[in-house]
């Protein structure tokens, strides 16, 4: 009996110092493994993220140098433009003789700088890059005490243009959905990862011995790794499907970009036309102040009527109404123009430097080869035609996910058989699993898949008609604006100009009635006011008609839209 007990005592002490040792050389082992495994992620991870970051500075250094050099081919031309914008601030004063003042400006005034033209972007692969260098130039700050004394900051059309680029809200948030699917790309390149699984079985509840065998006990280890990402190129479709992906981000953001710039644009020039609308109320104004005074003289001498004093009073009422009027305009004009500057701070007491006037009119392109241009040119077309080319891929992809998974296994097994009298045994196997795909082939997302392509191929259809109605409609109001422009000339504002004021000086002197002051008054407030409305209107049309045939040139400061 004590025999007995002291034979089994020595077993069971066998069994747990094997089974122990080898438990714990298994956990070892899987410790160091996920560890190498976990050290190889990350230091993948970080040489990923120095890449991208190489990317980006290149991509910095890049833009500085196009900028660099945009802004010494336009030095001089600019540096003219500033001192004529410099010069024409200088003359804004108070002084009593507001006609002498307003003739100055009248002949002087017309032909300070060029206009600027911005539009959409056409290269996918370099969007801020190419647009940076189509649309900005020289950027110069220039700080000009305005007519009350106070700091005044003005933007140029360049300064504009290139703080939208670099502060726009929108536009950084559509840089991060670029982004965003070029993580999807490196999501879908990544391999499969290995299944690792360990199992103890028949473990007994008491001690096993020679008289009371049992089990034996037994550790199994597996790894299994699926294949049927390699076989059936189930990676190679879905890394396709990714990479067209981001080429649609990529055209999302340049049509992003398109449609930001043309609105900066539009409201720059929105901010130009109310400002010399404003001048123009109050030069009226002042007119008609200073002709009540003399009405108001001349019927103290008993020259005139009470009734004609009040006439011009009214029509001195309804001037004030309009510069209130045109104030809260520009005020509206400058708030817009400052969101999208990105600025999210009170809007300052700044102003835009440019002018309306018109150095060089720019034809249209033919109807057909504008629709040509825009059908090769615009983002979001292409776009769609990349839209129609992922969802052949996706349907590809969904036949290949309704092949079956296919996972081959390796497996290695120790047996602890010392406590029953044998030796212990090793042993490996292999294993090969997959799923029957007998009910669920996908029939589902292959149908979606299909139905995708055929909604992507209408909806090119429809962009395309959509297109040519909006070539059509843009060719339309750049030649009517253009033919608005010829109708009324500088020459003429300056003559309407001329006959106000020969009036107002013919009826002091009693050549002329009221009534004859008040109608040239009025013809030169209209004359000068869809002077001013026609280049606003030409310069919204053909910056609206750039963006649309997706073409920008910049040559000298003006837009050249036949140049290929």
């Amino acid at each position: 009996m004590f025999v007995s007990a002291v034979w089994a005592a020595k077993e069971r002490a066998v069994f747990t110092r094997y089974y122990a040792v080898k438990i714990a050389t298994f956990l070892l082992l899987i410790t160091l493994f996920s560890g190498c495994m976990a050290g190889r992620t990350n230091r993948s991870y970080e040489s990923t993220g120095n890449i991208s970051a190489q990317k980006a500075e290149r991509s910095d250094v890049r833009k500085e140098e196009i900028l660099a050099t945009e802004s010494k081919s336009r030095f001089s031309a600019d540096e003219q433009e500033e001192t004529g914008k410099t010069e024409q601030i200088k003359l804004v004063s108070h002084s009593e003789d507001r006609t002498e003042s307003n003739n100055s400006q009248a002949k002087n005034g017309l032909n300070d700088q060029s206009g600027k033209s911005a539009g959409g972007e056409s290269a996918a692969e370099s969007v801020t890059e190419s647009v940076t260098e189509s649309v900005t130039g020289q950027a110069n700050d220039s700080v000009t005490e305005s007519a009350t004394g106070q700091a005044k900051e003005y933007w140029t059309f360049d300064q504009a243009i290139k703080a939208t680029l670099q502060s726009d809200r929108q536009l950084q948030a559509g840089m991060m959905l670029v982004q965003e699917s070029h993580a999807d790309w490196w999501t879908s390149s990544l391999l499969p990862n290995p299944e690792f699984s360990i199992a103890g079985g028949t473990l007994p509840f008491k001690a096993l011995t020679p008289e009371r065998p049992g089990g034996p006990p037994q550790l199994d280890m597996e790894i299994a790794f699926p294949i049927d990402w390699f076989l059936f190129a189930k990676r190679a479709a879905s890394m396709e499907s990714a990479r067209l992906g981001v080429s649609m981000s990529e055209t999302e953001y340049a049509d992003l970009i398109r449609g930001r710039v043309t609105m900066t644009a539009i409201a720059y020039y929105d901010v130009l036309e109310a400002k010399e609308l404003l001048q123009l109320a109050r030069e009226d104004r002042d007119v008609l102040t200073r002709l009540e005074s003399i009405m108001k003289q001349a019927r103290d001498a008993g020259g005139i009527s009470e009734i004609d004093c009040k006439r011009v009073q009214l029509d001195r009422l309804q001037c004030q109404q309009t510069v209130l009027d045109v104030q809260a305009q520009l005020k509206v004009a400058k708030a817009k123009l400052w969101s999208l500057f990105g600025r999210s701070d009170s809007q300052p007491d700044y102003e835009v430097s440019g002018s309306l006037d018109i150095s060089e009119e720019v034809q249209p392109l033919p109807i057909e080869e504008a629709l040509d241009m825009a059908s090769r040119n615009r983002p979001d077309i292409r776009r769609m035609h990349l839209q129609v080319a992922q969802a052949g891929t996706n349907m590809v992809v969904e036949r290949r996910n309704a092949l079956p998974e296919i996972t081959p296994s390796f497996g290695y097994s120790h047996q602890y058989q010392e406590c029953i009298g044998d030796p212990d045994f090793d042993g490996w196997g292999v294993g090969l699993g997959m799923n029957v795909p007998l009910f669920d082939r996908n029939q589902g997302n292959r149908a979606k898949a299909q139905a995708s392509m055929t909604r992507a191929r209408y909806e090119l259809q429809a962009g395309l008609i959509d297109l040519q109605a909006e070539v059509r409609e843009a060719d339309e109001n750049i030649r009517v604006a253009i033919d608005k422009a010829k109708i009324i000339a500088g020459e003429q504002v300056e003559l309407a100009l001329r006959v106000r004021d020969s009036v107002i000086q013919a009826y002091k002197e009693g050549g002329y009635h009221l009534i004859d002051v008040l109608n040239a008054e009025t013809s030169y407030r209209e004359t000068k006011r869809l002077y001013l409305t026609s280049r606003a209107d030409y310069w919204r049309a053909l910056f609206t008609y750039n963006s649309i045939i997706g073409k920008t040139t910049m040559q000298g400061g003006n837009i050249n839209v036949r140049d290929k």
